[in-house]
């Protein structure tokens, strides 16, 4: 169990949110902002490797779409607790 002191201003976001509906519960709050930030790392490599791909293929070493999305996807599977 994970016990964080979010200090005054999150915590009274945190509450807000759940006074609001929106959030049964801090777990609930804080799963959800675990799971935006790994969707956020996933992006950035995504974005990453599709900025090399595409400067790859202006330098005329493209390579098929399907080589590159299982490329990401190993990637991203690759990072800790993914599965």
């Amino acid at each position: 169990m994970i016990n964080a002191d979010l200090g005054p201003e999150l915590e009274a976001y945190v509450q807000q949110l759940i006074d609001s509906g929106r959030y049964s519960s801090r777990q609930d709050v804080l799963k959800e902002a675990v799971r935006l930030l790994r969707q956020q790392e996933d992006l950035a490599v995504f974005k990453t490797m599709l900025d090399k791909g595409i400067k790859d293929s202006d330098d005329g070493l493209g390579r098929p779409a399907d080589e590159f999305f299982e490329e990401f996807l190993a990637a991203i599977h690759s990072r800790p607790n993914r599965s």
